[in-house]
């Protein structure tokens, strides 16, 4: 599985989440479980013109999704397909975004501005955050969604820490890979690798989704 081989990989880029025509990027709030406008408010996210954000990695995980799961049983993106409330359900013309970034967790933050080594992080995250949350949670009816971070770095459900995974709703987004990283310029569509600096991509409400790079 791609899970397993990169588990410990964490990818450094930027994501430019898009509204769509007439609508504002949306976020889950778990906490309410309903989708509310996104905002920089307590978040590390740029603001843009025209309702655009910018996120910024280190990324464990990102997915853009137009249908709930890869797998019978995995499903990264819950509200993405029809098996959900109908008020939470991903409209015709938006993409939902899944998206991991260990940097989130106290521990990792703490260790990144101690200067820790990151190889040791990233094993010691997979072990404490990703395994958990993709081979218990995303395989769980979309519980990935309620974890959050306990202080030590580990996670819980429901409870008072960050939510470890970040979900958006986009119009349409743009993912531009660091330079210098190989692994933030892999792009896999319907199975296919890529190789490609820049992706961007967006929902419209009568066609397919449209990729370019």
């Amino acid at each position: 599985m791609a899970a397993e081989l990169n588990i410990t990989s964490w990818c450094n880029a930027c994501l430019t989440l898009i509204p769509p025509k007439d609508g504002k990027v949306l976020s889950y709030n778990a906490k309410e479980g309903k989708f509310l406008p996104t905002s920089n408010l307590d978040e590390d996210y740029v603001s843009l013109t025209n309702g655009q954000f910018q996120v910024f990695g280190s990324f464990a995980y990102m997915n853009a999704m137009v249908v709930d799961r890869l797998e019978p049983t995995f499903v990264p993106a819950p509200f993405a397909g029809f098996f959900c409330d109908e008020s939470l359900r991903r409209p015709r013309n938006t993409i939902d975004i899944v998206v991991v970034r260990p940097p989130r967790s106290p521990k990792v933050f703490t260790e990144i501005q101690n200067g820790n080594e990151e190889t040791n992080m990233r094993k010691e995250y997979a072990q404490d955050v990703l395994s958990t949350l993709i081979f218990e949670g995303m395989y769980s009816h979309g519980a990935h969604l309620n974890y959050t971070y306990k202080p030590d770095g580990h996670v819980e459900l429901h409870g008072d820490g960050r939510y470890v995974v970040e979900y958006f709703r986009v119009g349409a987004y743009e993912w531009i890979a660091a330079s210098d990283d190989a692994q933030a310029r892999t792009l896999c569509v319907d199975g296919t690798i890529e190789d490609v600096d820049k992706v961007s991509a967006h929902a419209k409400e009568k066609e397919n989704i449209c990729i370019w790079s």
